[in-house]
C-alpha cells in the first residue's frame, strides 16, 4: 500500500512539473511539446486524487505537529465561518495569479511601454477608423505665446502625439480673416466641411503640407468675435465637425490699480480678455467643433486670486473670480452633453506676469511697495511647467478631471485660509503680507 502511494506521489509530482513547464513555455516561447501536453492531461485527470491526498496529508501533519485541542478549535472555526474561509481562499487565489502574471511573466512591464495617448490603446476605435472616414482629434490652446501658454502647448504635443494641437495668440503666425485668399492654397475655408473631412487633408494640420509638420501659432484675438469665428471655421472645415476634443482657455492679462480709483477702460480690458474671452471662445466652439458624449474637455486656466481680493489687483481678481463661477456653471450644464469642464487654479508662477500699472500706482508708496512684493513672490513662485502638467492630466479623455485643480503651495494655503478662517482673519494676513497700513508693522508679516 505504501509503495503504491509512493508511486502515485512520484507520478503526480512529475505531472505537476510538466504542467508548470508547459504553462511557462506557452507564455514565454509559445512552444509546447507533445510530452508536456500529455503530462498536463494526466495532471488534470488526477486533480480529484491530488485534492483528497492533500487533505489527508494535511490532517496527518496537523495531528503530528498541532495540539488536538487546537485542531478542534480550527475545525469549529472552519465550520462556523465556512463561507468566509472560501471567500478568503478565492481572494488569495486571484491575488496569487495576479502576482504571477504581473511580476513573473512580465505582463505589467509590457503595459508600462504603452503610449500615453488613448487613441493607440482603443482597438475598437482603430477598427472603426479603418472602415469609415478618417477621424482626427484636435486640441486648441489659447494664449500660447506667453510664459505659461507655451509650456502648455509643448507639453500637450508631447503627451498627446496623436492629437493635432494648435496654439493661438493675439499676434500669431497665420491670420484667418483672409479666408478667401487662403482657400486656394490650403483648402480650409470650403463651405462643405463634410466633403473636406472625408478626404486625406483631414489629418493634415492647417498651414502644413504633410502630417508630420508642426502647425504654427494661429492668430486669434479672444476679444474679437470675427477672429474667434475665423479660427473655428478653419478647424471645422479642415478636420470636420466634432473634432475639437480638448479646449484650453489660457489667454489672460493682468493690471494693477487702486480699487477706489480703477480706470474703467483698464477694468474693461482685463475683463474682456480674462472673462469675456473665455465666454466668447466657448460659445463659438461648443455647438459644432466640440463633440458631444465623447469625453471632450474644456480646461479654463484661472488663478487663486479668484478666491480672495488681492490688494491693488481688484480688476484681475474680479475677472478670475468670474471665470471660477462660470466654470462651475458650465460644468453642471455641459454634463448632459458628455462634456467635462474644469478649472486650474495656480498660485504665483515664475518669472511673473506682465502687468499694466495705473498712474496712481507709481505715486502711491504703499501701493508701489505692495506691487513690488507681488513681483518678488512671483519670482520665487512655482514652476509654470506644473500648470502644464495639471492641464495635460485634466484633459485625459479616459478619466473625469477634478472640478478645481490647485497648483503650488501658496494655492493650497489660500484654499485652507478661505475654507477654515474668518474673512477678517484672511484680510489681516493679506494686509500684513503686502505691508498695508494699519497692518504694515504687524508680526504676522513674518509668518505669511
Amino acid at each position: 500500500m505504501s509503495h503504491a502511494r509512493s508511486r502515485e506521489e512520484k507520478s503526480g509530482l512529475k505531472a505537476l512539473v510538466a504542467f508548470v513547464l508547459a504553462a511557462f513555455l506557452s507564455v514565454k516561447y509559445e512552444v509546447v511539446p507533445e510530452e508536456y501536453i500529455d503530462g498536463v492531461a494526466k495532471a488534470l485527470k488526477r486533480v480529484p486524487t491530488y485534492t483528497a491526498w492533500t487533505r489527508k496529508y494535511a490532517r496527518k501533519m496537523a495531528k503530528t505537529y498541532v495540539d488536538p485541542k487546537m485542531l478542534k478549535q480550527i475545525d469549529k472555526f472552519v465550520k462556523m465561518y465556512s463561507l468566509e474561509v472560501k471567500i478568503g481562499l478565492c481572494v488569495l487565489y486571484f491575488v496569487g495569479w495576479w502576482f504571477l502574471s504581473a511580476f513573473v511573466f512580465g505582463t505589467a512591464r509590457t503595459n508600462k511601454n504603452k503610449p500615453n495617448s488613448p487613441t493607440n490603446n482603443n482597438k475598437k476605435e482603430k477598427k472603426k477608423r479603418a472602415k469609415g472616414p478618417i477621424e482626427v482629434n484636435v486640441a486648441l490652446v489659447t494664449g500660447a505665446s506667453g510664459n505659461v501658454g507655451s509650456k502648455i502647448l509643448s507639453q500637450m504635443r508631447k503627451k498627446y502625439p496623436d492629437y493635432i494641437v494648435y496654439g493661438t495668440s493675439r499676434s500669431g503666425s497665420v491670420d484667418f480673416k483672409a479666408g478667401n485668399a487662403l482657400q486656394s492654397m490650403f483648402d480650409m475655408m470650403s463651405p462643405n466641411s463634410k466633403n473636406v473631412a472625408s478626404t486625406s487633408l483631414v489629418n493634415v494640420p492647417l498651414c502644413c503640407s504633410n502630417i508630420n509638420e508642426v502647425p504654427p501659432l494661429l492668430r486669434m484675438d479672444v476679444t474679437d468675435d470675427d477672429s474667434v469665428n475665423a479660427v473655428r471655421d478653419a478647424i471645422v472645415a479642415r478636420h470636420g465637425k466634432g473634432s475639437l476634443r480638448i479646449l484650453v482657455n489660457n489667454a489672460g492679462i493682468s493690471a494693477a490699480s487702486l480699487a477706489m480709483n480703477t480706470p474703467v477702460d483698464m477694468a474693461k480690458k482685463v475683463l474682456e480678455t480674462n472673462y469675456f474671452g473665455v465666454l466668447r471662445v466657448v460659445a463659438a466652439f461648443y455647438p459644432e467643433a466640440i463633440p458631444k458624449h465623447q469625453n471632450a474637455t474644456i480646461v479654463n486656466v484661472g488663478s487663486i486670486a479668484g478666491r480672495i481680493g488681492i490688494p491693488y489687483q481688484s480688476a484681475y481678481s474680479s475677472s478670475k473670480a468670474a471665470v471660477e463661477v462660470y466654470t462651475d456653471a458650465l460644468r453642471i450644464e455641459s454634463k448632459c452633453d458628455g462634456i467635462r469642464a474644469c478649472l486650474i487654479e495656480p498660485g504665483d508662477l515664475q518669472p511673473g506676469m506682465e502687468c499694466e500699472h495705473a498712474p496712481e500706482i507709481e505715486t502711491d508708496e504703499v501701493a508701489k511697495r505692495a506691487v513690488n512684493i507681488m513681483r518678488s513672490d512671483e519670482k520665487n513662485g512655482s514652476n509654470p511647467m506644473k500648470v502644464a502638467y495639471a492641464v495635460c492630466k485634466a484633459a485625459r479623455p479616459w478619466r473625469t478631471p477634478g472640478a478645481r485643480i490647485l497648483v503650488g503651495p501658496d494655492a493650497w494655503l489660500v484654499q485652507f485660509c478661505t475654507s477654515y478662517l474668518w474673512k477678517s482673519v484672511q484680510e489681516i494676513f493679506l494686509a500684513a503680507h503686502y505691508r498695508i497700513p494699519p497692518r504694515h508693522n504687524s508680526l504676522w508679516r513674518f509668518i505669511v
